[in-house]
């Protein structure tokens, strides 16, 4: 087989087992009236490629750790928001990334309040991590990274405000550690309380 042949023929498997998971990637809806009415249980169901829809409305308390390697999660609609409610995940975040390709698209994530001061609408642990079109309002971090020098945040179209006023330690609107890359465009970063706007 000559090398444009065997180039073909890698190429060819390689769309069919792009086309295969695209075939098995399933659409999981959260909503009152969904198959799922929480999105943490959305959250222990979805599969690596899934898409889960989060319908508008309010989800208090509901908070989750997403451990797909790949996964949209996007909210349809007006925007979705999910209200801490006193419920924390690992004691770290709303959301928690565990470690994965994930894009997150029209969320808004209030009220993130721990026991360390440091609770975040999103901890994102490792992986990927793509934000576009959402909100992060009055959490005592919007989104805090973990510190794994292969890790990526992109931050697209976004709000961070309202940092909280009570506590002792600094609330960051956005806190980014020692990562491989960090882009943010088009986002807005305003009401801060001692703390950074971004840090």
């Amino acid at each position: 087989m000559t090398f444009v042949g065997t180039v073909a023929k890698r190429f060819a498997t390689a769309l069919a087992a792009i086309a295969c998971a695209s075939a098995h990637a399933a659409t999981l809806r959260v909503g009152p009236n969904e198959t799922f009415t929480r999105i943490a249980d959305a959250a222990k169901a979805a599969k690596d490629g899934d898409i889960v829809e989060i319908l508008p409305g309010e989800y208090r308390g509901d908070v989750a750790t997403w451990r797909q390697k790949k996964l949209l999660i996007r909210g349809i609609g007006e925007r979705p928001v999910l209200i801490a409610d006193g419920k924390i995940e690992q004691g770290k975040a709303i959301w928690v990334i565990a470690d994965g390709d994930i894009l997150i698209d029209n969320i808004e994530f209030r009220g993130a309040r721990a026991a360390d001061e440091n609770g975040a609408g999103i901890r994102f642990e490792r992986g990927r991590l793509e934000v576009r079109n959402s909100a992060f309002l009055d959490n005592q971090n919007g989104i805090l990274t973990a510190n794994f020098d292969d890790a990526e945040l992109v931050i697209r179209d976004s709000l961070f405000a309202q940092a909280p006023r009570q506590g002792a330690n600094l609330p960051h609107l956005l806190y980014v550690g020692r990562i491989a890359r960090f882009e943010v465009s088009g986002s807005r970063f305003h009401q801060g309380y001692r703390g950074h706007l971004l840090k």
